[in-house]
């Protein structure tokens, strides 16, 4: 039986050491992979439909008596494949190798990215074209000056101190499930300082802005501005005022009495469902989304792939 390339390259997904693959609804995981003198092996764990494991046991992807075993095992327990399984852990054996040929040492590739890998990019262009590249490989934009839009604003929070006002970057959508918290995902990894938090208390907000002059990236901002917006007017404050340099809140210092200013400009990108107060409007970058369709394809977003693909576009803006 020959393998499809294309499958391999659409459908298997390599997280840090395991390849997964979802066939007919069921997830095939194989965990920590060897290839020795060109033989695969790995724990396969399958998950069924409705999440349960129901088959875990190692296995030599090579063998076809090994592979053979599996499909009645699965029958047991439900799990009809159509004939499809046979191929299936081929293909899984054939990225192994493929990825096992080209990938780093195995030290190197479970390392973190570097904090201060050298930039990739040579020119601020080169980088914000990085930057609407990568935007658009995890988003799908109602518009694609949306992606041009957040890319400019992830370049401004690097150099946030030499402006004198900073736009915030309002991310709303109609509805759920629109990608609001994936572009907070994939900015993450570009901006400078990012700071991602849900209901943060007042005290928090302005305290940590004043500390680390962070770049904001408030989820579920929708609660802040509800039908509960009274109880969170100290928040709204901050909010409000906080895109202009030199604004401050001013507190009494508990134990000296004395007087103490809280600066609280900073980069800020909210996103929430439906529209934002008029006040925080006019100050703001508004990015509309809406939800995906089904003819649109995103690359799935992965945590550690995320970080390397943003490292060197943070690095270099």
């Amino acid at each position: 039986m020959t393998t499809d390339d294309s499958y391999i390259e659409s459908e298997i997904i390599r997280d840090g050491h395991d390849f997964s693959v979802e066939v007919e609804g069921n997830v095939f995981t194989l965990l920590t992979p060897t290839v020795k003198d060109g033989v695969v092996k790995g724990t396969l764990s399958v998950v069924n439909k409705d999440g349960a494991q129901v088959y875990m046991h190692h296995l030599n992807l090579d063998n076809d008596g090994a592979r053979a075993k599996v499909e009645p095992a699965l029958e047991e327990k439900g799990v009809s494949l159509n004939g499809t399984l046979d191929g299936t852990l081929r293909n899984m054996a054939m990225s192994v190798r493929q990825y096992e040929r080209h990938a780093q040492p195995s030290s190197a590739r479970d390392a973190e990215p570097p904090a201060t890998a050298a930039p990739q990019h040579d020119s601020l262009a080169e980088s914000l074209d990085a930057a609407v590249g990568l935007l658009l490989d995890y988003m799908a934009f109602a518009r694609g000056e949306q992606a041009d839009a957040c890319a400019l604003w992830a370049a401004h929070t690097h150099g946030i101190a030499k402006f004198e006002q900073s736009p915030i970057l309002a991310i709303n959508s109609p509805q759920k499930q629109s990608g609001k918290s994936r572009l907070l995902d994939v900015l993450q990894q570009i901006v400078a300082r990012p700071w991602r938090v849900i209901s943060p208390s007042e005290a928090v907000l302005f305290r940590k802005i004043a500390a680390d002059q962070p770049c904001l990236m408030l989820d579920e901002v929708d609660a802040v501005f509800g039908p509960l917006a009274a109880t969170h007017e100290g928040v709204r404050a901050v909010l409000n005022a906080g895109n202009r340099k030199g604004t401050t809140v001013p507190r009494v210092n508990g134990d000296s009495m004395e007087l103490q200013d809280f600066n609280i400009y900073c980069a800020k990108a909210l996103a929430g469902i439906g529209k934002l107060p008029d006040t925080i409007a006019d100050r703001s970058i508004p990015i509309r989304l809406r939800r995906r369709k089904p003819d649109e394809t995103v690359r799935k977003f992965r945590n550690r792939e995320a970080r390397a693909l943003g490292a060197p576009i943070r690095q270099s803006l």
